[in-house]
């Protein structure tokens, strides 16, 4: 069994102040309620994803080979893609869109994407790319970024795949 375990928002940023500005105590943070998620049957959880939107959080098993979703408290987990995955790694969602896009690091390295249901699958970016890893959207560009360990890139493309862009090369 695996817990994931995150603060919960309203309780974030709370400080207390004991002393005045010459203290050393100065401000200290209250203490955080933590929330845990208990999810069981997981194999190898990779990447976690939150659609605060929906009030969901989906993941990746590399174990299982799936992609899946839950209730933030846990509940209603669901498997959402279960075909057609070797090695899914990481995962992110745009509630706005009804998008969720992961990578995939088997014989086939690729990012996918499809609505946040599962349905509407297609491969996104399916060459030249061995290890996408970090996917990360800018939401006001409407972009997906992602790192790739392999290749030494940070990489990014609009969200329908196009426009393909080199952000940054490592050196090897």
């Amino acid at each position: 069994m695996r817990t994931l375990v995150s603060p919960r928002r309203e309780d974030r940023g709370q400080y207390e102040g004991t002393g005045g500005l010459d203290s050393d105590e100065g401000l200290r943070p209250l203490p955080l309620l933590i929330h845990s998620i208990v999810l069981s049957g997981l194999e190898d959880p990779r990447g976690l994803a939150v659609d605060w939107v929906g009030k969901r959080i989906y993941w990746v098993d590399a174990g299982m080979d799936v992609v899946m979703v839950a209730t933030l408290d846990g509940h209603m987990k669901s498997t959402l893609v279960d075909d057609h995955l070797d090695q899914p790694h990481d995962i992110v969602v745009d509630p706005q869109s009804r998008l969720m896009f992961w990578s995939d690091w088997g014989l086939n390295p690729r990012i996918e994407v499809s609505s946040m249901d599962g349905s509407n699958r297609r491969s996104l970016v399916d060459t030249m790319v061995p290890w996408p890893t970090g996917l990360a959207i800018d939401y006001p560009a409407q972009r997906l970024y992602w790192t790739d360990p392999k290749s030494h890139t940070i990489e990014s493309v609009d969200l329908n795949g196009r426009d393909r862009t080199i952000v940054k090369r490592f050196p090897a």
